[in-house]
C-alpha cells in the first residue's frame, strides 16, 4: 500500500523539450524581426515627414485655430495606419494581450508625433483617435471577454469620483449656455485620467513594463529622426519639435536603465542617445535642459534609497557617456555653417532666456498664463469656472492653455476635482516605490524608478 500511495513522477522525454526549446527560440526571432520591420517602418516614415516639411520658421508668432479645427501633419496618419498592424503582430508573437498591443501603439504614435496624432479624426465628426483608442481599451480591459470592474480596487473609486465630478461639471456649464462642443472637449480632463486605471491593469509584470517603456523610448527616437530630416532641408529654424518636448525629457531619462544593462548592444544604446539627444538640441527649449539636470539631480540624491544595489559610480559613467556624446554631436552640427549658426542662436538664447528671463516673450506668456489661471480659480475656489470657456487674457486672441496640468484642472474643476485627481497620482507613485523596494531585480527596479521620474 505504501508503494502505491508514492506519488509517480513520470520523465519528460528529452526530444520533448528540444522541441519545446525550439519552438520558443523561433517565436523569439520571429518576434525580433517584427520589432526590427516595425522600426524601420517608423524610421522611414519619419525621415520622409522631416525631410518634405516645408519651412515653419513663425510657428510660435502664428495665432493658433480653434483647437477642434487644428489640421495636423498627414505624416501622423501614415504612421499611425502602417504601425497599427505591425504591432498587433509584433504583440501576438510575444504573447501580448490585444489591449497591451493597442496602448504600445497609442504611446508610441503619441511619443513620436504628439498633437499631430492626438488631433487624427474622423472627418466631419468630433470623434479623435485618442477617445476612439481610450473607448477600445475600455472594451478590452473591463468589458470583454467577462466584465471585471472590482470596486474593492480603490483607485477604481477615485476614477469613478474624477468622472462624476466631470459630468457635474458639464451640467453646469451647459446650463451655463456655453457652446456644447467646447464643453465636451474640457471634459477630456478629467476621461483621460482613465488611461492612467487601464494602465494600473493591463501592464502587470516586468516583460510588460519594459515593452511599453521601449515603446515609448521608440516613439522618441522617431520625433527625434522626424527633427533631424527638418533641418537637413530648413535649417534657419529656431527650433524642429514643438509638441514632443516633454516626451524627449521623460525618453532621456528612462534612458538610464538601458545604457546600464548589459543585455544590450553598446553600440544600439549609444546611437538611441544619441538620437535623443540630438532631439532635445532640435527643440531648443530651456524647459527640456533644466527638466533633465533638476531629474539627474533627484536621481544622484535617491536612486540609494530606492534600490541600494544601484551603484553611483554607474550612474557617474551613464553621465559623463551622455556629456561626451552630447559635446560630440554639437560639434558635429558645428562642421557646417548652419549648424554653427543653430548651435550658435540657441547657445544664445538659453543663456540670456534663463538670465534675463523677463525680457524674453516665451517665458513672459508663461508666467501670464499662470497667473491667469490662479486668477480664474480663485473666483471658484471649490468648484472652478467649468469647461467650455475659452483661455483669453491679455492681447492673446486665441484658445490657449495654461501649460501646467494641475493648474487646468485646478482651474476648471477646482479644489473637488484636484482632489482625487492627486490621489490616483499618487496612488501610481506609491505602488510603484513599493514594487521598488521590494523588487530582487536591479535592473528593474532602477527601470521602473526611472520611468516614475521621468514622468
Amino acid at each position: 500500500m505504501s508503494e502505491v500511495a508514492l506519488p509517480i513522477s513520470y520523465a519528460v522525454p528529452e526530444r520533448f523539450r528540444l522541441c519545446d526549446s525550439q519552438i520558443r527560440t523561433d517565436c523569439s526571432a520571429k518576434a525580433r524581426r517584427s520589432l526590427a520591420l516595425l522600426l524601420i517602418t517608423g524610421a522611414v516614415v519619419a525621415l520622409v515627414d522631416g525631410i518634405t516639411r516645408a519651412p515653419n520658421a513663425d510657428w510660435e508668432s502664428m495665432p493658433f485655430q480653434n483647437p477642434l479645427q487644428y489640421v495636423p501633419y498627414k505624416a501622423a496618419f501614415v504612421f499611425a495606419a502602417l504601425l497599427l498592424p505591425l504591432t498587433l503582430r509584433y504583440a501576438r508573437q510575444v504573447g501580448s494581450r490585444m489591449s497591451e498591443a493597442l496602448l504600445l501603439w497609442f504611446v508610441m504614435c503619441t511619443t513620436a508625433y504628439a498633437k499631430d496624432f492626438a488631433y487624427i479624426h474622423i472627418p466631419g465628426v468630433p470623434l479623435f483617435v485618442t477617445d476612439i483608442v481610450l473607448a477600445t481599451l475600455v472594451f478590452f480591459t473591463f468589458l470583454f471577454p467577462r466584465l471585471r470592474i472590482p470596486l474593492d480596487f480603490w483607485p477604481n473609486r477615485v476614477v469613478w469620483l474624477l468622472l462624476t465630478l466631470g459630468a457635474v461639471e458639464v451640467c453646469r456649464s451647459l446650463v451655463s449656455g456655453r457652446e456644447p462642443l467646447m464643453v465636451f472637449r474640457d471634459f477630456a480632463v478629467p476621461l483621460y485620467a482613465v488611461f492612467l486605471l487601464i494602465g494600473l491593469y493591463v501592464v502587470t509584470d516586468w516583460p510588460s513594463i519594459r515593452r511599453l517603456y521601449r515603446f515609448f523610448i521608440y516613439g522618441a527616437a522617431m520625433s527625434s529622426v522626424t527633427a533631424v530630416g527638418w533641418f537637413a532641408v530648413v535649417p534657419a529654424q529656431r527650433r524642429y519639435i514643438f509638441h514632443a518636448v516633454p516626451h524627449l525629457i521623460a525618453a532621456v531619462v528612462g534612458l538610464l536603465p538601458w545604457a546600464l544593462s548589459t543585455k544590450t548592444s553598446p553600440r544600439i544604446t549609444y546611437s538611441v542617445i544619441g538620437l535623443l539627444t540630438a532631439g532635445i538640441v532640435f527643440t531648443n527649449s530651456r524647459t527640456a535642459y533644466v527638466s533633465i539636470a533638476l531629474c539627474v539631480v533627484v536621481l544622484f540624491f535617491t536612486a540609494r534609497v530606492a534600490d541600494r544595489r544601484i551603484r553611483l559610480s554607474q550612474l557617474t559613467r551613464w553621465l559623463a557617456g551622455v556629456s561626451v556624446l552630447s559635446a560630440a554631436l554639437l560639434l558635429v552640427l558645428m562642421v557646417s555653417d548652419n549648424g554653427a549658426k543653430f548651435v550658435k542662436e540657441a547657445g544664445t538664447e538659453l543663456i540670456s532666456g534663463t538670465l534675463n528671463y523677463q525680457n524674453d516673450a516665451n517665458a513672459d506668456f508663461r508666467f501670464q498664463a499662470w497667473t491667469e489661471a490662479w486668477n480664474r480659480f480663485y473666483r471658484n475656489p471649490l468648484l472652478g469656472e467649468g469647461f467650455g470657456v475659452p483661455f483669453l487674457f491679455g492681447a492673446e486672441d486665441y484658445d490657449s492653455r495654461p501649460h501646467n496640468t494641475y493648474l487646468t484642472v485646478l482651474y476648471k474643476m477646482g479644489l473637488l476635482g484636484l482632489f482625487p485627481f492627486l490621489l490616483l497620482l499618487g496612488h501610481f507613485y506609491k505602488y510603484g516605490w513599493r514594487i521598488v523596494r521590494t523588487s530582487s531585480g536591479g535592473q528593474e527596479s532602477l527601470l521602473l524608478y526611472c520611468c516614475m521620474l521621468a514622468f
